[in-house]
């Protein structure tokens, strides 16, 4: 595996090339505002939401073998960002949804929502405990991910940018 600065490098040659890409996706995580604003009663990350009906929904979904609906994910994890809880196992999913949908732009927007939700609000997202989240983190690099990323076998270097100056991001 490759890491967020060997990526970038193959991405763009210079160092200002570089700072550029990562820069740009910087700016592009104001896109995720209306998506990430505290929740004004109890933690601003919301309660747990492994038992609110939308993320069990989501959870079924996901955990379909085949004919996983990226449209449905996609609808359940904006109505459970904004209405339950900031959850990176939410993200993740609607990663992979995005990604089965709509390529490499859907990836780099998706881990945008990922770097934006982690950047505001770090350790008080969902799930709390440090394996979870490790492995909610993890999930990003599952058969069901890498085999979406297969489906999508061009390369668009403006959005490939974009989605190794958010991995940068997350990796820093």
């Amino acid at each position: 595996m490759s890491s967020p600065e060997a990526l970038l490098t193959a991405c763009a040659a210079s160092q200002e090339e570089r700072l550029s890409l990562i820069s740009r996706a910087n700016e592009a995580l104001s896109l995720w505002d209306n998506w990430l604003h505290p929740f004004t009663s109890g933690s601003e990350t919301g309660d747990d939401p492994a038992y609110d009906d939308n993320f069990q929904l989501m959870r079924e979904e996901i955990n379909k073998i085949s004919g996983t609906d990226s449209a449905l994910l996609c609808e359940l994890a904006q109505k459970c960002l904004c209405e339950c809880a900031r959850d990176i196992r939410v993200v993740t999913w609607y990663v992979l949804a995005r990604l089965t949908r709509d390529g490499e732009r859907g990836l780099s927007e998706g881990l945008l929502l990922l770097v934006a939700m982690l950047t505001r609000y770090g350790q008080a997202c969902h799930p709390r405990r440090p394996a979870a989240r490790k492995a909610a983190l993890e999930w990003l690099n599952s058969a069901k991910v890498t085999d979406a990323l297969l489906l999508w076998p061009g390369v668009d270097s403006n959005e490939a940018g974009l989605t190794a100056g958010a991995i940068s991001l997350l990796g820093s």
